[in-house]
């Protein structure tokens, strides 16, 4: 059996019974804790479930197009948690029914010394931005992940297997991680029988420096800071993730295109990810700033056909792949009487020149948000104005304004 396929089945058959979370980011104690909660009894044993809703309506106005209008729902979640043996051993299980196919995440993990977690499954992968890390109901505006990394990203889940490792300190932190997934992204096996994953595994790491002491307890993959850090707390990450083989514009799914070698053989090229970023959080001030570069290699002797006349040009790749640097900015401040004022910038740009084929377009946007949190944390009310500009092309559309009001539920 090939080691893709060992890893995979590996995967699969350890997903019988996580926190729900990253090592050491846990859902802090102001959120809810979920609709059901029980208590098992011995040592640390108990099951948790709960789930969140997100919709919104909306008014785009549209440059050399129609305006638009409606009512979205964004996001059905609902998850089941459970933690047994005083954390030691855990699963997490949750999907999105507003998705054709909804599983999200399903995984085990097992901590066998402290600071150490393992994890199989399917799950958010590490190896992405910080801001692809943040829960999903935890985002600045409205359950969405920044232009950026919606650009350069899919959902960031991975079926494979982690392992995280978060260095004991009172003082400069340090957390390290490695990850070898299907390179397929989520629903790595495809939807039927002969739906298969292609091209070979995604190998990936994450390196983070908390150079004044870790965040409080389950203050990290959340943007705004409900705990309110006494002290100036700093998470400097880099992340990079190679995938041997993709046929995914992002590197997060299968099937999009196929490529040939010489022999018309099924052959694909390799995609690199970087990342950088930053989080800053202090007294319900946060900051938090990404960057992403993305290339691909391995492109010799790549053909579009199996002909020797379909030879994949050098730039050509850009159609197939989205190659460019992002950057995104976010700033946000928490009042104590939970309303929240946000703002964001974010901005992609191509590797090649953009054409009307290319997987990656040039994109810049503005968000500003007001938010109030009530009942208990548990609702979260927001009004939000975005401004987004393509390339500019004649009697093309190129820029949007909208505003938005979003409703979040969590239970």
């Amino acid at each position: 059996m090939k080691f893709k396929e060992t890893l995979l089945l590996m995967a699969c058959l350890t997903v019988t019974a996580a926190p729900a979370q990253s090592l050491h980011s846990e859902a802090q104690p102001m959120l809810t804790d979920g609709i059901l909660n029980f208590d098992l009894g011995g040592s640390g044993n108990r099951v948790r479930i709960g789930g969140f809703i997100s919709a919104e309506g909306h008014l785009t106005e549209v440059k050399n197009d129609n305006n638009e209008s409606g009512f979205n729902l964004e996001h059905t979640l609902f998850n089941v948690e459970g933690s047994f043996l005083d954390d030691k051993l855990g699963f997490f299980l949750q999907t999105d029914f507003t998705l054709n196919y909804p599983l999200l995440d399903a995984y085990v993990t097992w901590q066998p010394v402290k600071d150490l977690r393992l994890t199989a499954g399917q799950k958010q992968t590490f190896t992405n931005s910080r801001d692809m890390m943040l829960h999903d109901q935890m985002t600045a505006f409205g359950g969405r992940h920044s232009g950026m990394s919606q650009s350069l990203n899919d959902t960031g889940r991975e079926l494979g297997v982690f392992a995280e490792y978060r260095i004991p300190s009172k003082t400069v932190g340090l957390d390290i991680g490695a990850a070898v997934t299907s390179g397929d992204g989520r629903n790595s096996f495809g939807s039927s029988s002969v739906d298969s994953d292609c091209g070979g595994l995604k190998y990936g790491g994450r390196v983070t420096l908390y150079p004044l002491g870790y965040f409080k307890r389950g203050n990290e993959m959340v943007f705004h800071d409900f705990v309110r850090e006494t002290t100036p707390k700093i998470a400097l990450g880099a992340a990079f993730s190679f995938n041997d083989g993709t046929s995914h514009k992002v590197g997060e799914g299968h099937g999009d295109f196929t490529m040939y070698d010489i022999d018309g053989e099924t052959a694909y090229p390799d995609y690199r990810k970087w990342s950088a970023d930053l989080m800053l959080k202090w007294q319900g001030f946060t900051l938090l700033a990404d960057w992403q570069n993305t290339t691909a290699t391995h492109l010799d002797n790549l053909y579009t056909a199996a002909s020797a006349a379909s030879k994949l040009r050098p730039e050509q790749i850009a159609d197939y792949l989205a190659l460019g640097n992002g950057v995104d900015v976010q700033v946000g401040y928490l009042f104590r009487s939970l309303w929240a004022v946000d703002a964001a910038w974010s901005y992609v740009k191509p590797e090649f020149d953009e054409t009307d084929s290319s997987s990656l377009n040039k994109k810049s946007s503005i968000d500003l948000g007001v938010s109030k949190y009530i009942f208990n944390n548990t609702v979260k009310l927001q009004l939000l104005g975005n401004y987004t500009k393509y390339r500019t092309e004649f009697m093309k559309p190129y820029k949007n304004r909208s505003v938005k009001l979003n409703v979040q539920v969590m239970f």
